[in-house]
């Protein structure tokens, strides 16, 4: 009964804004968020409150938000939760961790399902959609299941950095399960966090171990950047409200629009459209990065200047998204915490053989099942493999001078930009017929462009040349590689050796 006045007091505030209901409710969800960081930080401070409230505190207000949002839904991901915690603490921990992934990831899909089902019934396109939390739960259910798995082992060498570094070596409780797949500061709109980080959170742990010589005793300063986080996500708002009305997306596929309107004006079209409909994105990822740093989540040491840094679970670097030169740089600073969990628990446990393709079936099967998203995977590799091509052989024919460079980067930032939104219109769009109109109309230019490039350009420089580049003193030096999957998870080095490079490595210009 509770859950019907709240939705009749969310009704009214969208018939009086003019925004949706889910948009009134996230943004409400978002505010109380803010409110319970501050409460939590002040007067639930580790310091005087012990860990058990701060983790009661924390859980029952984050399964709230979920009822305040999708009401008896929330049952859900509260059914989810209790038989996998049942697996982890009764089941030989040989199996648990795998018997979870299967469980989680089927309640999940029964929730992709439903929403694939009630999007061709009614034709309606959540802007929010309970399927999200959903997600957001999976990461961390699953998560827990394989870092305790890793902390259980008699024998670690076989370990990598980040899995000994997230291991969990004793089984969580009740309250520290639940506390943290239901934590509030991210049931919403994530970002995903590791259950070591939490706890260190939690407990108090999260400032000291990571000071670099300045006073344990002292909080580092995180107003500034709280702030800055939240106008951001304000500004962002203010983008998507009023830019999605003068530039809808949904336009790109509509067939008068289509007849009417010329090539290139598609393209200009296409591209402001979506770069209006990611900043949706932005809103969440930067309100909810906000909601942590307020609680006190998400410090990560200090920089080279002694500022404080507060990116440990943040989820979008705009900056280097919208300054991105290459497919490689964008996927980097997108989605970085969902990047990390698909490492954890796919990429580095899979037989190096099939890693690819293993994280690659995982992240689309973890969003979805709309043909659009697998039309965008699928796009995006031919993309990338087109742009490695490009940086192998042409790249260093521009790197002469510094105006030669600086041409180049241009010229790679406006066709990195358009490539991408180029490849992402199916997965906005999700339909196959729609999608399949728009590249129609484009007469597939994009994918004509890459295989092109991917099978007129040689493997590399020398094979461009014809011989190898050859210093002034008679030297030859191999061309550098740069071979990269989602979120810089492999490189290799230029004398061809492959490293596994950690997730904060300078490399990946995060």
């Amino acid at each position: 009964m509770g859950h019907t006045y709240i939705s009749h007091g969310i009704a009214n505030m969208s018939a009086a804004t003019g925004l949706g209901t889910e948009q009134i409710s996230f943004v409400t969800c978002i505010l109380m968020s803010y409110f319970a960081s501050f409460v939590f930080r002040y007067k639930l401070n580790p310091k005087t409150t012990s860990a058990e409230i701060r983790l009661l505190f924390s859980g029952c207000f984050g399964i709230w938000l979920l009822f305040f949002s999708w009401g008896w839904k929330m049952l859900i991901p509260l059914t989810d939760a209790l038989v996998n915690f049942l697996v982890l603490k009764y089941v030989n921990q040989k199996y648990a961790h795998k018997i979870t992934f299967l469980l989680s990831m089927g309640f999940l899909f029964s929730c992709h399902l439903n929403h694939l089902y009630n999007f061709h019934k009614s034709g309606h396109r959540y802007s929010t959609d309970f399927t999200g939390p959903n997600m957001i739960l999976t990461q961390r259910i699953t998560s827990v299941a394989f870092n305790y798995r890793d902390g259980t082992l008699d024998n670690a060498e076989n370990l990598s950095a980040d899995q000994k570094k997230h291991a969990i070596r004793q089984r969580p409780t009740f309250l520290q399960y639940f506390s943290y797949v239901f934590m509030f500061m991210g049931v919403v709109a994530g970002p995903f966090v590791f259950y070591e980080d939490y706890m260190s959170f939690v407990e108090g742990r999260n400032y000291k171990s990571k000071q670099n010589g300045k006073s344990p005793s002292s909080d580092p300063p995180y107003l500034m950047t709280t702030c800055r986080k939240f106008i951001v996500g304000i500004f962002m708002a203010g983008v998507f409200v009023y830019g999605s009305k003068a530039y809808p997306y949904l336009q790109s596929v509509d067939k008068d629009y289509i007849s009417t309107t010329g090539w290139f004006q598609r393209l200009v079209f296409m591209y402001v459209s979506l770069l209006i409909c990611r900043s949706k994105y932005y809103i969440a990822w930067s309100f909810a990065d906000g909601v942590c740093n307020a609680a006190g989540l998400g410090f990560n040491g200090y920089d080279e200047n002694g500022k404080p840094k507060w990116n440990l679970v943040s989820n979008i670097n705009i900056i280097a998204i919208e300054t991105a030169t290459s497919a490689k740089v964008y996927i980097d600073n997108w989605n970085i915490m969902t990047g990390q969990w698909l490492r954890s628990v796919c990429y580095d446990r899979a037989p190096p053989k099939y890693r690819m393709v293993l994280t690659f079936l995982l992240s689309a099967a973890w969003h979805g099942f709309f043909p659009g998203y697998y039309m965008t995977f699928l796009s995006g590799h031919v993309v990338t493999l087109a742009q490695r091509k490009v940086r192998r052989t042409i790249r260093p024919l521009f790197q002469s001078s510094r105006a030669t460079k600086g041409i180049y980067e241009v010229i790679t930032w406006f066709a990195t930009h358009l490539a991408i939104a180029y490849i992402v219109i199916p997965f906005v769009i999700l339909e196959f017929d729609g999608s399949f109109r728009f590249y129609k109309a484009c007469y597939f230019c994009g994918h004509l462009i890459c295989f092109a490039i991917i099978f007129a350009l040689p493997k590399s420089r020398q094979q461009l040349t014809n011989k190898d580049d050859v210093s002034s003193n008679g030297h030859a030096h191999a061309g550098k590689e740069c071979f990269t999957t989602q979120n810089g998870i492999l490189h290799a080095n230029g004398n061809g050796t492959v490293k596994n490079l950690g997730e904060r490595d300078i490399t990946k210009q995060r």
